[in-house]
């Protein structure tokens, strides 16, 4: 019986094993910090208003942390922010 087949077989696995545990590294574990530590405030140049979500979606959702804001850039003289976008969704209409 031929035992070159498992020779080169067994030498293939080892070096793969060996080639894995060299070039292998685990991704790098960032520290989580909570949405509510992010600025509301970017380089003076924009301006964030929380926007929220309903307390039925949350409950469905589920989620632990969330984000909802509006960055917009202030305008002179008005230093309040008024968010742009639309909290109310429309269903779909029917064939699209």
């Amino acid at each position: 019986m031929k035992r070159w087949p498992i020779v080169v077989a067994v030498t293939m696995l080892l070096v793969t094993w060996g080639s894995l545990q060299v070039f292998s590294h685990g991704e790098p574990v960032l520290s989580k910090k909570p949405f509510a530590q992010f600025p509301l405030t970017i380089t003076e140049k924009w301006q964030g208003k929380e926007l929220g979500m309903e307390q039925s979606v949350l409950d469905i959702l589920k989620l632990s942390d969330y984000m909802m804001r509006v960055y917009i850039p202030p305008q002179e003289g008005q230093s309040r922010v008024t968010p742009v976008l639309s909290r109310s969704f429309l269903p779909p209409r029917p064939g699209q």
